[in-house]
């Protein structure tokens, strides 16, 4: 299988603002999944992965075939206004014709040409497409399906296409449970990497690897997204102990500096008084002695 690696990735906008500056990590997971908050960076990440877009500075090093399945071209709109049927979708529309003039009794060489050794086409396509709720023949125009089978047919032609690496942004939108569980099968049978941007948990958890895109760069764990969640709320958990222990520390510190202040200046005042004493004559300092004897002695009587 192959590897994808990213090699001090950066991304500045044409205004200046830096997306991001100096990601460097490796795929080579089955199932990789990006995480990030909205406005990290995802979907330019992606379309650097893919060499739809180029970095500022670094490179993505990657020797196989690669494909990306956008959010707009999954979106609900994109197919319905196309007048193609699904078998030219699927690029079988004229082998399927083929089929159809040969079942009425042609023998054109050209027809079985087409359709070569593949005469259950029909059949295999339609029962493929039973599993993602697609009942409807293969002439049925794209137009007439609903929007989630819209989706689905994307993406199995995207699968269909098997390249080294896919790469799908928010593929489960709007996909029921049916269609989700179809997905995730089709993701674990795929034989290439497989890369996908999601919020989608349920997905998350059948993922192999997570790269979290934050504002510090990435953070890469092994695991699916249950055991992601965990690894970092054990890091988190570390992270406030020692910052803990580090605020009593540096309270201690400061309490001893306040001692150490304290006591120096107490070393300095009676520093001061003995060099004041010791500047003075033995006779008078002899005489201050007398004083407070006497003084003292008054004070008893």
């Amino acid at each position: 299988m192959h590897k994808l690696h990213v090699h001090n990735l950066s991304y500045q906008h044409p205004d200046g603002y830096v997306q991001f500056k100096q990601l460097n990590f490796s795929i080579h997971e089955k199932i990789t999944a990006i995480i990030g908050a909205n406005g990290s960076g995802k979907s330019i990440l992606v379309s650097l992965l893919v060499n739809q877009q180029q970095p500022s500075t670094g490179h993505v090093e990657f020797s196989g075939t690669r494909l990306v399945v956008t959010q707009q071209q999954l979106s609900d709109h994109n197919l319905q206004g196309s007048s193609n049927t699904i078998d030219q979708l699927l690029g079988i529309d004229k082998k399927l014709a083929a089929l159809a003039r040969i079942s009425q009794g042609s023998i054109a060489e050209a027809d079985f040409a087409l359709v070569g050794d593949d005469w259950l086409c029909e059949q295999n396509y339609q029962q493929q497409l039973l599993t993602f709720g697609i009942e409807a023949p293969l002439t049925t125009p794209i137009n007439h399906l609903s929007p989630g089978q819209q989706r689905c047919l994307t993406l199995y032609c995207a699968l269909q296409a098997q390249p080294d690496l896919l790469v799908l942004d928010e593929p489960s939108n709007h996909l029921d449970q049916t269609a989700k569980q179809w997905l995730i099968k089709q993701l674990h049978a795929f034989k290439g990497l497989v890369v996908i941007v999601s919020h989608d948990r349920q997905l998350l958890n059948h993922c192999s690897a997570i790269i979290e895109l934050n504002n510090l760069g990435t953070h890469y764990e092994t695991g699916n997204y249950q055991h992601f969640c965990q690894q970092k709320s054990l890091q988190q958990t570390a992270l406030t102990k020692q910052i803990n222990h580090l605020a009593k520390e540096q309270k201690k510190h400061q309490h001893q500096t306040q001692i150490n202040h304290e006591k120096a200046q107490q070393r300095a005042a009676q520093g001061s008084q003995q060099r004041r004493n010791a500047s003075q004559p033995k006779v008078m300092l002899d005489f201050k002695k007398t004083v407070r004897k006497r003084v003292k002695g008054r004070i008893s009587v």
